[in-house]
């Protein structure tokens, strides 16, 4: 039997280039008609799903108390995580202007967002100057 592990894994000393075209990032509270976005990019997503995910899908993408925009994506590789939980990766085909400005906007928000607990993290931190009490 094969060990697909291993054979993925890069050799010890060596990091993998990360060949993605655009960075991913992890907008909170990002959801799908599909199934929750775990992280975005100006490509397309990953999405975590309760049924397996193939073909050509037209996709409602929203926050909660928010009007979906649909996008057109190609589902490039889906794979099951756990009981009833597939980790599916769609690519965006087809995106209207709307869908472009609402991605922008989630992009923008998750880097916000990542800048935001970067501060906090920083600020707790022994020694950054959080609680001079303690001096």
């Amino acid at each position: 039997m094969r060990d697909f592990q291993a054979e993925s894994a890069p050799p010890v000393g060596r990091v993998r280039p990360d060949r993605r075209r655009d960075p991913r990032r992890h907008p909170a509270h990002l959801y799908t008609s599909v199934g929750r976005v775990v992280d975005l990019s100006a490509g397309g997503m990953r999405v975590l799903s309760s049924r397996e995910l193939a073909g050509t899908l037209e996709v409602a993408v929203f926050r909660r108390h928010e009007r979906p925009v649909i996008v057109r994506s190609t589902v490039l590789w889906s794979r099951r995580v756990g009981f009833d939980r597939y980790l599916a990766g769609l690519a965006f085909r087809d995106r209207s202007r709307a869908f472009l400005a609402r991605l922008q906007s989630y992009l923008h928000e998750a880097d916000a967002e990542l800048r935001l607990a970067e501060r906090v993290v920083m600020s707790s931190a022994p020694g950054a100057g959080g609680d001079s009490a303690h001096e």
